[in-house]
């Protein structure tokens, strides 16, 4: 949300639009059942000048004492960004946006755990055509990818297919 300021801004005007925000991040990922959790930043720049830099807030409800940290805090992020002594010190600061991120956090996967197959491919072999590679004909087998497992070798030429893919496998 837009809401330039020059800083110090109110404590509790921040809160509400920084509530206001997570609360319609949660509205937006509440229903998919996962934890949620919310970053808050407040997108900062010094007064008249077009380079705004993003600040991490430690958290809402934003205290007094948390507004008055905001401009060091400020400055730490654009001289990790610019570099050292790039900070204009003194200059009067603008607090321009307000960002509230909403992440819900998923657990991992659980990936099947492959066994090797050491038996040849020939299971998946679905045919065998004619393929040109490098302006020679070559007799090529197909392989459906559905059916190959881990411990299957193909030597080139060969395809494997599958429902969004096809591979093709050079000679030798």
């Amino acid at each position: 949300v837009s809401a330039p300021a020059l800083m110090p801004i109110e404590a509790a005007a921040a809160n509400a639009i920084l509530e206001e925000l997570a609360r319609r991040g949660r509205h937006a990922l509440e229903a998919s059942g996962f934890p949620l959790r919310h970053e808050f930043l407040i997108t900062m720049r010094f007064q008249n000048q077009t380079h705004e830099v993003a600040v991490p807030l430690p958290g809402v409800p934003l205290s007094v004492a948390d507004v008055q940290s905001l401009e060091e805090r400020f400055l730490d992020v654009y001289e990790a960004r610019y570099g050292a002594g790039t900070a204009l010190r003194g200059t009067p600061l603008e607090a321009v946006t307000y960002e509230v991120v909403t992440i819900a956090t998923i657990e991992p996967p659980a990936f099947e755990e492959l066994e090797f197959d050491p038996s040849e491919a020939d299971v998946a072999l679905k045919e065998v055509r004619p393929v040109v590679f490098e302006r020679e004909q070559h007799e090529t087998p197909v392989y459906d990818a559905a059916l190959l497992r881990l411990g299957h070798a193909l030597e080139g030429p060969a395809l494997v297919e599958g429902p969004t893919m096809t591979i093709l496998v050079h000679p030798g």
